[in-house]
């Protein structure tokens, strides 16, 4: 009887000592795991703000691109404007000259008479 007592108190014993050995273990996992999760937490956060400021960053950058387009055609409806007005004014220059020199009536040969 001895033999089977001594038996229960060392498997009781064993037991409690590997109980308080579970919850150690148990314990120190926890705390890990919750340090490990405030560390991702704090990333997590952290990528968040990040991915906040590029979105503010690219919509600026897409309204300035609009505003650039805008008046890059705005630009081009002006140089075209200013292109065909050149155009029509480098026609009245041509047609000017052309006109200038048909006034000027050269006589060739023509007897002047004398009035006496």
């Amino acid at each position: 009887m001895k033999l089977a007592s001594a038996e229960a108190n060392l498997t009781d014993a064993i037991t409690e000592a590997l109980s308080k050995q579970q919850i150690s273990l148990e314990t120190t996992v926890q705390t890990a795991i919750r340090a490990a999760m405030e560390d991702v937490e704090t990333s997590l956060i952290e990528l968040r703000q990040e991915v906040q400021s590029q979105t503010i960053t690219v919509r600026d950058l897409a309204s300035k691109v609009d505003k650039l387009q805008s008046e890059t055609q705005q630009m081009k409806k002006d140089i075209n404007t200013c292109s065909r007005e050149q155009q029509n004014l480098t026609l009245k220059i041509a047609e000017l000259e052309d006109r200038s020199r048909r006034n000027n009536v050269h006589l060739v040969g023509l007897r002047i008479l004398e009035i006496r």
